[in-house]
């Protein structure tokens, strides 16, 4: 699915919130390829659940040469900076994922960081997958594009340590979303 950085282009499926922290675990991952670099103070969304001011606002994009995980603007951070090195026109495996403590950022199977002081995601606001809504944030749209985005509710497990990254994406156990397009 090709997003081309302007016109506030996102994919959302409406009154449904992808990522709850009230889940016992949750998983999504996808392929991924930037285009063209964000600003420092821009981010090329991947996926958020953002409302300004709320508690557990989410934002997840590529940003200043890496892919960044956000809650609450910058209380919480993750980021694939200092563990993967990634360039634009590259396809990447990027995976993001909730085991009911502890929240957990991947590049093609690098177990990038982990973090367990987070808040509770936002819940209160349709997911967006690829930009970003010019009502709820603006100048956050993606040049790029993403491709298998798969999101698991409850699965039986998530990924916890770094792994081989799949050619593919295939559907697993628990409740699931898979958005699949082919690759530019």
């Amino acid at each position: 699915i090709s997003f081309d950085g302007t016109n506030n282009g996102y994919i959302t499926i409406a009154n449904k919130t992808f990522l709850d922290d009230s889940l016992s675990k949750w998983q999504f991952e996808c392929f991924f390829r930037i285009k063209n670099n964000q600003g420092s103070s821009d981010m090329g969304m991947i996926v958020d659940q953002y409302v300004s001011g709320a508690s557990g606002r989410l934002l997840f994009g590529w940003q200043t040469g890496a892919i960044v995980y956000r809650l609450n603007g910058s209380t919480i951070s993750l980021t694939s900076s200092g563990t993967v090195t990634m360039t634009i026109n590259t396809w990447y495996h990027i995976c993001l994922n909730y085991d009911g403590t502890n929240h957990r950022l991947f590049v093609d199977g690098t177990l990038c960081g982990t973090t367990s002081s987070a808040p509770t995601v936002y819940t209160g606001v349709d997911t967006m997958f690829g930009g970003q809504s010019s009502a709820r944030l603006s100048d956050y749209d993606l040049d790029g594009y993403l491709q298998a985005i798969h999101v698991q509710w409850n699965p039986s497990s998530v990924r916890t340590s770094s792994f081989t990254p799949p050619t593919t994406i295939t559907t697993g156990s628990g409740t699931e979303l898979l958005i699949v397009a082919s690759i530019p």
